[in-house]
């Protein structure tokens, strides 16, 4: 990547990038107050969820499924490695992931992350052309896979998700979403009826929006509701 130019300077040497470029990362970030973050209502428990259990031969499938090519974080741990020695640490890992839940504390090592920019399109010299990418332990991916499966099955079991919802689910994408809204609005056109479409675009929206504030909020409630 680079040379990088700011405030009418090249800049060309490696550590320079760097802290060009953290500190463009760093400066559009949202800071918000968080003492004043809402509290939402509990909902009504319909269906509570069992309690996730995490055993060695589920680590083995989540191991068998990961890329090959994933980059690994800061602790150098490849997916070739975890391949390679899965029989031999399956169990330890299976271990380490149900002390972390039965404790509620996750490995300081695990919260560390390597950040990488990543060119997105335009002029290779300009910071606000390069997004970051954070990453994070393999090992703590694999424990994040398996909590994840498990409660999107208890999600799909007790139909708390919506049939509209294609993101992140199985044999679902952007494409089976885009068909069933072309079907939709095809459909209409058909009958006649009129058709207004609304698009909605959030500019750096993983910078922009008050993570803290929407993430705090909308866990709240996914865990009132199972």
């Amino acid at each position: 990547m680079g040379p990088l130019k700011s405030e009418g300077r090249v800049i060309t040497d490696e550590k320079e990038m760097a802290e060009e470029l953290n500190n463009f990362f760093s400066s559009v970030f949202t800071r918000e107050d968080t003492s004043s973050v809402p509290i939402p209502e509990p909902r009504h428990c319909r269906k509570k969820m069992k309690d996730v259990w995490i055993s060695t031969q589920d680590v083995k499938k989540r191991i068998e499924k990961m890329k090959q090519q994933s980059s690994p974080g800061l602790d150098g741990i490849t997916p070739r490695l975890l391949k390679e020695t899965k029989d031999e640490i399956a169990p330890i890992l299976a271990k380490i992931f149900r002390l972390s839940m039965d404790s509620g504390i996750v490995p300081e090592e695990w919260k560390q992350a390597k950040v990488v920019p990543i060119f997105k399109k335009g002029t290779k010299t300009a910071p606000g052309n390069y997004r970051p990418v954070s990453l994070t332990s393999i090992c703590c991916k694999l424990m994040e896979g398996i909590i994840r499966d498990q409660l999107v099955n208890h999600l799909q079991k007790n139909r708390l998700i919506n049939n509209s919802q294609h993101g992140f689910m199985k044999n679902k994408s952007c494409t089976t979403n885009l068909l069933e809204f072309l079907e939709e609005v095809t459909s209409a056109v058909d009958k006649g009826d009129p058709v207004d479409i609304v698009y909605l675009d959030f500019s750096k929206a993983f910078d922009k929006v008050p993570s803290k504030r929407v993430t705090s909020s909308s866990s709240y409630n996914f865990v009132r509701v199972l």
